[in-house]
């Protein structure tokens, strides 16, 4: 059967408008490479922790990239994604609970509490738009290129643990300090935009710098530290040059001082059970000289820790827990205020707590006079999440990157052992460090990595 005249005069008219409207409209110039806004990011983190807008411009960087996934047109999510949209809109209801009264804290009402919980909410969603980021960008961004970008921020982060290392009481005002003036004299603001180089502590017995440069809190340096390692290790060991390589040694030596000096117990752990994680997946893949080369560093590094006086500091470090007692009693007040209070759905934000602890967070005293006890919602981002959202909230999240971890654990893939390597860090240093910060967006990337390299197959190395 033959098409009328009618069809085929049709067909070539919409045809001929097709061909019209594409002379017309030639192709948009771009004045930036796709993927700009990561790369200025990472790649000058420095310059914006010197200005004092480095979080702003964390979260800045979602508009230009939402901007791209939106003139793409439809977008694809991973398995899961409702999830942690449900998590989201369960976080959401927050903000009418921001002056209910918490049971176990300080019985006040804030406005301040709204700026917090935007800014943190905010955090939540540029980490989502960088996950379908890095998930649709197939054509346009390679895995590895993600890697070498997102890896550049190791090398940021070692190059400020090494200035902690060395200069302890480093500090400046920055420029965002100055235009503010007087109205970013607050705690919370002068976290965000005070660049120092460590946090000294003396619960060792003596002061101790701890690194902390680019970012206001020695655990922030841990949780980012350890996120973005993988990142860093397959950008700059996979396919790469022999000078790249040796350049990479040099960091992973280097990053061991600051690792160490950091004191930060929940990143040793988490860099040893991801150790061990390394191990099971290359034994899985019958990879035996990726094994040996991972056996190799290993003994490497630990060599250099028990050679030189970093052995000494982590025996210290192991026998001074002082920091146990604080965070047991607060975890243990935001689980009853929670529970007591408001189990299903937090309270949106954190809160003061009543009383104080003998421990690292006991107080103000003569001797600490910056040691007070911090609010309830803090110290992991396992209880932010709690206290914030509640069980259902917590639920959410959790169970999001558990799904993942396990929908992924089985990929033969490079950029897939990167990933679920990221994850698991996250979830193991949950109790111990807060995410609400460039971490967060490395982690919702590393999701993306697992997607992608899941969606390539097993060429995808």
């Amino acid at each position: 059967m033959s098409a009328s005249p009618s069809a085929g005069s049709t067909l070539r008219h919409d045809v001929a408008a097709r061909e019209t409207e594409s002379l017309a409209a030639p192709p948009r110039r771009r004045f930036l490479p796709v993927g700009w806004p990561l790369v200025a990011l990472f790649s000058l983190y420095p310059l914006w922790w010197a200005l004092g807008v480095a979080p702003f411009v964390a979260l800045g960087i979602a508009i230009p990239l939402a901007a791209e996934l939106r003139a793409r047109g439809r977008l694809r999510a991973p398995r899961g994604f409702g999830i942690w949209l449900l998590f989201l809109a369960w976080l959401a209801i927050g903000v009418f609970l921001l002056q209910v009264a918490a049971p176990e804290t300080i019985t006040t009402t804030s406005h301040s509490r709204y700026f917090t919980f935007a800014f943190r909410y905010l955090w939540f969603i540029a980490a989502t738009v960088v996950l379908l980021y890095v998930g649709n960008m197939r054509k346009e961004l390679s895995l590895l290129w993600f890697c070498r970008t997102i890896g550049a921020m190791f090398i940021v982060i070692v190059a400020g643990g090494l200035l902690g290392w060395a200069a302890p009481k480093f500090e400046f005002r920055s420029a965002m300090e100055i235009v503010l003036g007087s109205h970013g004299k607050s705690a919370f603001i002068q976290n965000l935009i005070h660049p120092t180089a460590a946090q000294i502590q003396t619960f060792l017995g003596y002061e101790q710098g701890r690194p902390s440069a680019p970012f206001p809190f020695t655990n922030s340096w841990g949780v980012n530290c350890a996120v973005t390692l993988p990142f860093f290790v397959v950008g700059w060991f996979h396919k790469a040059s022999q000078a790249r390589r040796l350049v990479g040694v040099g960091v992973l030596v280097l990053a061991i001082i600051p690792i160490i000096s950091s004191l930060n117990r929940g990143l040793w752990l988490a860099l040893t059970v991801c150790g061990l994680l390394l191990v099971i997946r290359t034994a899985m893949h019958g990879r035996p000289l990726v094994l040996l080369g991972g056996l190799v560093a290993a003994s490497l590094a630990a060599g250099i820790i028990i050679l030189s006086p970093l052995g000494a500091l982590v025996a210290v470090r192991l026998d001074n827990g002082n920091s146990n007692t604080g965070r047991t009693n607060l975890g243990t007040q935001t689980l009853v205020s929670t529970w007591e209070g408001s189990p299903v759905t937090g309270f949106g934000t954190t809160r003061d707590p009543t009383g104080n602890w003998i421990s690292i967070a006991a107080g103000s005293t003569a001797q600490c006079p910056r040691c007070t006890p911090p609010p309830l919602g803090t110290q992991g981002q396992f209880w932010l999440v709690l206290f914030a959202s509640g069980f259902g909230g917590a639920i959410c999240y959790f169970g999001f990157f558990i799904y993942q971890l396990l929908r992924h654990f089985w990929v033969r893939s490079i950029y897939a052992t990167a990933g679920l390597s990221s994850v698991a860090m996250h979830l193991i240093t949950a109790p111990f460090y807060n995410t609400v910060d460039p971490s967060l967006l490395v982690i919702l990337a590393a999701v993306g990595l697992m997607w992608r390299a899941k969606v390539a197959g097993p060429d995808q190395t």
